[in-house]
């Protein structure tokens, strides 16, 4: 496999010394990494954003219910005492 790689390839040893080399893997690195997360932010934020107000608002219902259900149980407590 070595014998192949110096024939007709840079070795691993030529590559990590070349600095155009790095520079080349750094750009399309940025790109592809910049693309990935606009294709994702863009597909998956929306369904995210989504859940997250659902959730919120589920919890301000849930809120509300406990809130009627405490007043009542006050209501309650406060007409045994009298």
């Amino acid at each position: 496999m070595l014998f192949f790689f110096h024939m007709y390839g840079d070795s691993f040893n030529q590559l990590v010394r070349n600095g155009p080399h790095w520079e080349l893997e750094l750009f399309i690195g940025s790109i592809q990494m910049l693309v990935f997360d606009i294709i994702v932010g863009a597909l998956v934020w929306p369904r995210i954003k989504h859940r997250i107000n659902r959730s919120i608002q589920s919890e301000h219902a849930h809120e509300k219910l406990l809130e009627a259900r405490v007043t009542a149980l006050e209501a309650r407590f406060h007409d045994n005492r009298a």
